[in-house]
């Protein structure tokens, strides 16, 4: 998890014994994760066993961002320095290190109550993300409805968990928008409203601030 702060990679004596002093040279090699943005490289980073050594472990910097991503990773390579090491990872001379995310993202519907004519056909509801941002990933939004005054199927249409996609690019202020259809009748009424609600269905992704909001329908008919 990038929020640990730092990552340990080891090595150990599987076979033999030693009974001088040993070294193993450490190097990253960055695959999705870049280096200086997501982790910190090893420059010169050397292992060393002592006598009776088992083990040795040299930690790698993990950099805790503020940015919503997908899981990421680098490789470590392990090169012996001395003659009489050789290594063997399953077959391999390398580990593969993956970065877990640990960022939401934090949205918010965009205006108070709104008030709209019913001739309008339809008003927009849109969400905004006031905190953080999304790189290479996406944000799923739910947009629903529910009854007030105004009916579902004579004063408007309702909507029921529709998606709302954030990303995979997306900055402080970047929005998204769905509309719920209203119905323009020709029956005489008084101010109607319905309320519509928000929420996350992606685990990076928290609704803060305003969650509700009251549609209010003006009528046009006389």
């Amino acid at each position: 998890d990038e929020g640990s702060g730092a990552v340990s990679v080891c090595a150990e004596i599987v076979d033999g014994q030693l009974g001088v002093s040993a070294s193993v040279a450490l190097s990253t090699t960055s695959e999705s994760a870049s280096d200086s943005v997501d982790y910190e490289p090893l420059v010169g980073e050397t292992l060393s066993f002592g006598p009776g050594d088992r083990e040795s472990c040299a930690t790698i910097v993990i950099i805790d961002d503020d940015v919503t991503e997908p899981m990421e990773s680098f490789v470590v390579f392990f090169e012996p320095l001395s003659l009489f090491v050789t290594i063997d990872n399953g077959g391999d001379t390398f580990l593969q290190v993956t970065i877990t995310d640990d960022d939401k993202i934090v949205v918010s519907l965009t205006q108070g109550d709104p008030v709209t004519d019913e001739s309008m056909g339809r008003v927009m509801v849109c969400a905004v993300i006031v905190r953080g941002e999304l790189d290479g990933t996406t944000a799923t939004l739910a947009l629903s409805t529910l009854d007030g005054s105004a009916i579902n199927t004579e004063d408007y249409v309702a909507v029921d968990s529709e998606p709302l996609l954030l990303g995979p690019v997306a900055v402080a202020g970047d929005s998204v928008c769905g509309t719920v259809p209203l119905i323009d009748d020709e029956i005489s009424e008084p101010m109607e409203s319905f309320s519509v609600t928000l929420e996350s269905e992606s685990n990076n992704t928290s609704v803060e601030g305003t969650s509700r909001a009251r549609v209010t329908i003006l009528d046009d008919d006389s």
